[in-house]
């Protein structure tokens, strides 16, 4: 082991213990992206130390009381805020835009969002859900472009489809196979594993049930998570796969 590995290590066993998390996370409240970054790690490292050593985590709101807001006190003079409002200056508004600020500011779009009713209706449209994810996707996701090298390197027949080309009931799979009914989702520890997740996974989010859901719908599903995108294990995964 180098003298670098073994420094970065002694770092991480100095912040990453039970005496030392309690210190920082629960008596001097420390935000988790802050002692991640003095223990050299991801702060899903630090959640899921955290968890190990029973230490309640806190809720977001809680995270941020005391902290200042960053335009607060500035003026219309400071640089900071100039460069902001310089990027609206003469910018027109679309005709659904202005239609969507008029609900917000009768609260019409916040009644509908608090709608469980129109929440339910809309999830099973399938324009509403490709709406939904071009909001969100912008571009493959790092875990998602390294499995797509891989799929290209090992001439796996699956083609990406994070995009919302293909939806399977009110789901998007990750990968889906050019002539099976078959698909693989690429599941990230921070939003599907309840061990490191900062917040509670509902079921449909888990290992198991998503694959009983794709199952449902005729589909068979690999689940690959994020740190699992290598070689030997994907391979181990779809041909698991393909014998069930």
């Amino acid at each position: 082991m180098s003298r670098e590995s073994e420094e970065r290590n002694k770092l991480k066993s100095d912040v990453l213990n039970a005496a030392m998390l309690r210190e920082l996370y629960v008596n001097q409240k420390l935000h988790g992206t802050k002692i991640a970054k003095m223990a050299d790690v991801s702060y899903v490292t630090v959640y899921y130390w955290l968890e190990k050593y029973g230490i309640k985590r806190r809720d977001n709101a809680s995270c941020h009381i005391g902290q200042k807001a960053w335009n607060k006190g500035l003026t219309k003079s400071d640089s900071r805020v100039n460069k902001y409002a310089s990027k609206l200056v003469g910018r027109k508004l679309s005709e659904s835009c202005i239609e969507k600020i008029r609900k917000a500011a009768t609260g019409q779009q916040k009644k509908n969002w608090v709608n469980n009713h129109f929440l339910e209706n809309a999830n099973k449209d399938p324009v509403f859900i490709r709406k939904k994810l071009k909001g969100l996707i912008k571009k493959p996701t790092k875990p998602e472009r390294k499995m797509i090298s891989l799929i290209e390197k090992l001439k796996l027949p699956y083609i990406y489809n994070g995009d919302g080309r293909t939806l399977i009931g009110t789901f998007c799979p990750d990968f889906i196979h050019l002539y099976e009914k078959k698909v693989i989702e690429i599941f990230g520890r921070a939003y599907h594993d309840p061990l490191v997740s900062w917040f509670k996974v509902p079921s449909y989010q888990k290992e198991r049930p998503r694959i009983a859901i794709y199952l449902k719908n005729g589909y068979k599903c690999a689940i690959i998570w994020e740190d699992e995108i290598k070689e030997d294990l994907v391979l181990s995964k779809i041909n698991k796969m393909d014998a069930t």
